[in-house]
This record gives C-alpha cells, structure tokens and sequence, in this order.
C-alpha cells in the first residue's frame, strides 16, 4: 500500500500560495502552469488547483461567458 502524498512544499503552486502568504508577488512560478501541473502532485497542491479552478469557473459562470452545464462539469456536479 501507498503511502499518502498530503504535501510537498516543492509543488509549484504550493509554492506560489506561501510566497503570497508572505506577501511577495514577484514569483518565478506562473499560475496557471502551476494549476494545470498540480493534478499530478500532492493532494494539497490538487486541492488548491481543484479551488482556484472552481473559483474561476464560477466567476466566468456570473460573467456570462460560461454556461450552467460547462460550470457543473467544471465542478464535478451531478
């Protein structure tokens, strides 16, 4: 059996999170590479994808540029 991989502070947007909890905006790191590269590594860092990826959908759902079926792909709704 595998042992859980909760969190790994080398995962990009991990990374990005803590330098902006410090309050540094500059970073090497780009968002959404980091996003997209995230479903492949600790859970932490997928859960923090799996937000932000939600949080943009929802905002584009308000905005009108994304339709009520794209949104509950989006958000793994039934």
């Amino acid at each position: 059996m595998e042992a859980p991989h909760f969190y790994d502070a080398s995962d990009p947007l991990i990374a990005l999170a803590r330098s902006l909890q410090q309050g540094i905006t500059e970073s090497p790191v780009d968002l959404e590479e980091a996003v997209a590269a995230s479903s492949a590594q600790s859970q932490y860092a997928r859960a923090l994808g799996h937000a932000y990826q939600a949080r943009t959908s929802v905002s584009a759902f308000h905005e009108g540029a994304l339709g009520q079926a794209e949104l509950q792909t989006t958000l793994r709704l039934p």
